[in-house]
């Protein structure tokens, strides 16, 4: 996918979303030589679910499928975590276990602001010349921040009605040097 696209609305985020991306992408043929499943079956995987004739589609049968070895205790929940690695090592992915994320912060938006702060000190490391090991120190730490931040967004994207991100952009100048300098 292309970098510089911004807006959400450019991305698949469902599963029906995604077929109808591969459609697009990979073409008729394309998918035919990966599922074998005639086009008509393809096109009701890639059909939103609140239209009549979708069916369910692969990767949703699959997310069941991981959640009810994941729900077979911690045994299950290492084989499904195998079954994950395995698809995303075939583009270079991690798998990186969502338990072990912890969210510091009230809101989402000190979620984020604390990027920014993790990012200032990779950045001050970097112009004082520290060792590159200090730097990969500070660099976890940032990858711990956006972590949270997308943890926390998430938890608050599924709740009805709540504000889940916002930022005031008219900042005082004592405002603005906090968010910089401290």
């Amino acid at each position: 996918m292309k970098q510089n696209k911004s807006s959400s609305e450019h991305f698949p985020g469902r599963s029906w979303e995604i077929f109808t991306f591969g459609m697009d992408a990979l073409g008729e043929s394309g998918m035919y030589r990966i599922f074998r499943r005639e086009k008509a079956q393809m096109y009701r995987w890639g059909r939103n679910p609140i239209l009549e004739g979708s069916q369910r589609n692969p990767i949703d049968r699959m997310k069941q499928f991981l959640q009810a070895l994941g729900s077979a205790g911690e045994g299950g929940r290492c084989i499904a975590q195998i079954a994950l690695t395995l698809m995303a090592s075939s583009l270079d992915f991690k798998v990186v276990d969502g338990a072990d994320i912890k969210v510091n912060r009230e809101t989402v938006a000190q979620e984020f602001l604390a990027i920014h702060e993790a990012l200032a000190s990779i950045q001050n490391e970097a112009k004082d010349n520290s060792d590159p090991e200090i730097v990969a120190v500070f660099a976890e730490d940032a990858h711990k921040q956006i972590d949270a931040f997308v943890a926390h967004y998430r938890a608050a994207f599924k709740k009805e009605g709540e504000v889940r991100f916002s930022i005031k952009r008219n900042l005082s100048w004592w405002q603005r040097f906090k968010l910089r300098w401290l």
